[in-house]
């Protein structure tokens, strides 16, 4: 451990470390120094590398110390504790997500393959796990909404060139919108234009529908899937 790389920190990045980071009692006072906690991810983050683990303990540890690599905040928060869950977010586009949805909505195929076979497509909809406060959150990368009673799902995506982007599935109708929309517009723009949507081409033109039968609550729980595909 070398100690004197704790003075790399600026005050700020040094208080924000210890604040949220650092190994705390029950007083929330430190229980360990910040390259204390650099030494701890390095050694967990090395256990996969069997003979090897002690040289890629330092290897990280050097990297981590010296602010040249940095984890993601649950592998900062808690690897080397006994909530060891280091999983985080992923980032995803617009385009893959509308790619992933054209994909759900036929049926696990994708260009004429199969990505993924119908109980596969079922499973992945599925609740796995019950709610742990240690872990970070667990999504698909999009929302459901609900607009005039029709269900859509929905995914949000950004733009380097002054623009706003969002893809809109309605799946019991096998239909879907992408909107594009200038930053710092109406901020409420996106769900007016989606409920607006729905009112002039899909609740009018569905009415009397059996395609539109309510969805009851268990299937809507901890499900994303169209009617279709779980048919």
């Amino acid at each position: 451990i070398r100690p004197e790389r704790d003075f790399i920190f600026t005050y700020s990045g040094i208080d924000l470390l210890a604040k949220r980071y650092l190994i705390q009692n029950y007083d929330r006072k430190p229980l360990e120094l910040p390259q204390q906690m650099f030494m701890g991810i390095a050694m967990h983050l090395a256990i996969p590398e069997g003979n090897q683990k002690v040289h890629y303990a330092k290897a990280f540890y050097d990297l981590l110390s010296q602010l040249k690599m940095t984890v993601a905040t649950p592998t900062l928060a808690n690897a080397g504790t006994a909530f060891y869950q280091l999983s985080s977010c992923f980032i995803s586009t617009v385009e893959d997500m509308i790619h992933y949805m054209q994909m759900l909505l036929n049926g696990g195929c994708y260009s004429n393959q199969e990505v993924l076979n119908k109980s596969t497509l079922k499973s992945v909809f599925k609740s796995h796990a019950r709610f742990d406060k240690s872990l970070p959150g667990m999504c698909y990368g999009f929302a459901e909404y609900e607009n005039s009673g029709i269900r859509s799902i929905g995914h949000a995506g950004y733009s380097i060139d002054g623009t706003l982007s969002e893809v809109t599935i309605f799946p019991e109708n096998n239909i879907g919108i992408f909107l594009v929309v200038n930053q710092g517009s109406n901020n409420n723009f996106q769900a007016d234009f989606r409920e607006a949507f729905v009112k002039a081409f899909l609740v009018s033109h569905n009415q009397g529908s059996d395609s539109l039968q309510e969805i009851d609550n268990e299937d809507r729980q901890g499900s994303q899937v169209p009617r279709s595909i779980k048919e």
